[in-house]
């Protein structure tokens, strides 16, 4: 009789999970059913656009839901109205529907296909963001607005379409153009190929165009490109080469973005009146902006950024992987980066996700530092030469989720850094770097300049060591692993050097 008792009880407690739920948003109504893991959306008007997907009214079944039904009378699909619903494998949208907003259906990534009605007419940006194994996207007619980034980062994607009748897109080679083919707006992702074909008459590059191809190893752009917008080429993690055209092209900083990681090379065709490449390194013509260092540039395990650079651009430097993971670092780039005198600012996110840095060494002249430059960097030293670190501008994130073993400042100003954000989150700052008006002092260690190194010993073991041609530019930096190190400067011309260990400094010849 208990057991009886019990039995009954527990099918009572199970009654609600069993019934459908329910609810409203905005003039519409919604139900779930468990039975058959099916959220169905009813009534008549627009749905509401939420802000973040966990503000919409079914949220609790996100996990749950395979199947969206909306039905016949609702005119609009919601902003984030089904964001991230992992399991979400079908959807049913009916012909009243004349808009779908941004990132409606981003990172649903069990959508294979979706069917967009006739009626179609705005669809919002990221709305398919990351829907991964999407195979193929059709644009109605009647959709005559796209959002950015409408289908970036589905790698499934083999082809967008669109009918032939739409006033103001096209489709060339399963890309998706604007109507007269003059503006590739995005490349499938997916499409196996490892180099795209481009309409004859293209004439610009959109941000977001090559998103997420990862089978593309290379991208050779036409002689009738002139403009290529920011991020435009961004996480196409098997492409190697890029060569741009000699024509009157205009490059947005940051036209390549993050987490191209396998770049090896960058040319411009002979002749370009904008631009040009030196040691692999993408300058403006008068190379006072520095554009592009290839991820994967194997020129040297060090780099001194030219004394001409004014502005290291938004995301010259960005390399790419997971910020709270230690196996994206890319070899062969630069291990020890030196930003000289000549530079004044360094654009967004331009160091991003350099993660195998040794020294990254930043002069006095920089004035600002702009939107999360120094981003999820990993550094066993940070040199800064700021003095007076309050009158530098910094946007926001400066440091976010960044890695330094050590920062490395002027003599006497370890307190101010540990009071100015964001360098006070450092823990260990030796305040080493000698002022233009302290005097050396004599060295307490040894260096010899023979045969094209120079050997120290008598070192402490963790100073950074710094070389100073006549001029005064930096022409290397490392931090001293040991009592001992052999420096090669082969490459160097013959003449003086300032060798520096710490706050100490010596005076050699360099016989090449």
């Amino acid at each position: 009789m208990k057991q009886t008792l019990l039995l009954i009880a527990v099918l009572l407690l199970s009654l609600p999970f069993l019934r459908a739920q329910s609810g409203t948003s905005g003039p519409l109504s919604w139900s779930y059913s468990d039975t058959d893991s099916v959220l169905t959306i009813s009534g008549t008007g627009a749905m509401p656009d939420y802000t973040e997907y966990y503000s919409r009214p079914w949220q609790s079944y996100y996990m749950k839901i395979k199947t969206v039904v909306i039905e016949s009378g609702v005119e609009s699909v919601g902003a984030f109205a089904f964001n991230s619903i992992y399991y979400l494998s079908s959807v049913t949208i009916p012909s009243t529907v004349t808009s779908i907003g941004a990132h409606a259906f981003s990172s649903s990534q069990r959508l294979v296909n979706i069917p967009l009605p006739p009626s179609l007419t705005f669809i919002g940006d990221s709305a398919f963001y990351h829907c991964m194994n999407l195979a193929g996207i059709s644009i109605p007619a009647s959709a005559t607005s796209l959002g950015q980034g409408l289908v970036a980062y589905c790698i499934g994607l083999k082809s967008i379409s669109v009918d032939a009748g739409n006033p103001s897109y096209s489709s060339f080679e399963g890309a998706l153009y604007n109507k007269d083919l003059s503006r590739l707006i995005a490349y499938p992702a997916g499409k196996e190929v490892t180099a795209p074909e481009f309409a004859p008459s293209v004439t610009s590059i959109a941000s977001g165009a090559f998103n997420g191809c990862i089978k593309l190893t290379e991208i050779s752009f036409p002689a009738s490109v002139t403009s290529i917008e920011s991020r435009a080429i961004e996480a196409c993690q098997q492409l190697r080469t890029i060569s741009l055209p000699a024509s009157n092209l205009v490059l947005a900083e940051g036209f390549v973005g993050e987490h191209c990681t396998e770049i090896t090379s960058i040319t411009v065709a002979e002749g370009s009146p904008s631009y040009v490449v030196v040691d692999g390194v993408l300058f403006n013509k008068d190379r006072s902006l520095l554009l592009l260092y290839p991820s994967r540039n194997m020129v040297a395990s060090s780099y001194t950024v030219p004394s001409t650079v004014e502005r290291i651009a938004d995301y010259a430097f960005a390399g790419g992987g997971d910020a709270t993971t230690a196996d994206v670092a890319i070899p062969g780039s630069p291990a020890n980066i030196y930003v000289g005198e000549s530079v004044t600012s360094i654009g967004k996110r331009a160091f991003a996700y350099r993660q195998q840095l040794d020294t990254l060494s930043i002069a006095a002249s920089v004035v600002r530092l702009d939107y999360e430059a120094l981003y999820a960097i990993r550094a066993n030293y940070l040199a800064l030469y700021w003095t007076n670190p309050t009158t530098v501008l910094y946007e926001y994130g400066t440091l976010h989720q960044s890695s330094i073993r050590e920062l490395h400042v002027p003599v006497g100003t370890e307190a101010l850094y540990r009071a100015t954000p964001p360098w006070s989150q450092v823990t260990t700052i030796i305040a080493d770097i000698p002022n233009s008006s302290e005097r050396p002092s004599l060295p307490s260690f040894k260096a010899v300049a023979y045969g094209g190194q120079i050997t120290l010993s008598g070192l402490q073991g963790r100073e950074i060591i710094r070389i100073y041609n006549i001029s005064g530019r930096l022409v290397y930096a490392r931090s001293a692993n040991g009592p001992s190190m052999i420096i090669p400067v082969s490459s160097q011309p013959s003449g003086v050097y300032i060798l520096q260990a710490g706050r100490e400094a010596v005076k050699l010849m360099v016989r090449n």
